[in-house]
């Protein structure tokens, strides 16, 4: 008992020295400067996109293609009517069937389609590209 007492009393004893040293020495207090309203940081905000992207298809077509020249005969029309620009590209070879497609739409979403282009083939991929 008296060994708890002792431990006690002379811990006690620290605690004040610490403690009575520390407090002993004053606490400035510095007043906190103004801010500039120019260093404030703003809350982000959301910008559309300023660049309008032109919806494209890339049409592959090698020379003597019936199906290429089917879809340039019966469906390009349709695409350029809707305000899609089309671009042919004549190969000479090619490691994929022709026609295929790179198309760009108006999200700015790539993605390539095999055979000809119709809208069902268009929307398939498209859904492809944005997981759905």
């Amino acid at each position: 008992m008296l060994d708890r007492l002792v431990l006690s009393s002379f811990t006690m004893f620290v605690c004040t020295v610490v403690l009575g040293c520390l407090a002993s020495q004053p606490i400035v207090l510095e007043p906190i400067p103004p801010v500039d309203a120019a260093t404030v940081s703003q809350p982000f905000k959301v910008l559309e996109p300023e660049i309008k992207v032109t919806p494209t298809i890339t049409m592959h077509s090698g020379e003597n293609c019936p199906p290429c020249n089917l879809w340039i005969e019966r469906d390009m029309a349709g695409w350029q009517r809707l305000g899609w620009k089309v671009e042919i590209i004549k190969e000479s070879t090619s490691s994929r069937l022709w026609p295929w497609y790179e198309v760009l739409d108006g999200d700015g979403l790539r993605f390539e389609v095999d055979g000809p282009l119709d809208r069902a083939k268009y929307e398939r991929e498209r859904k492809k590209v944005l997981g759905r």
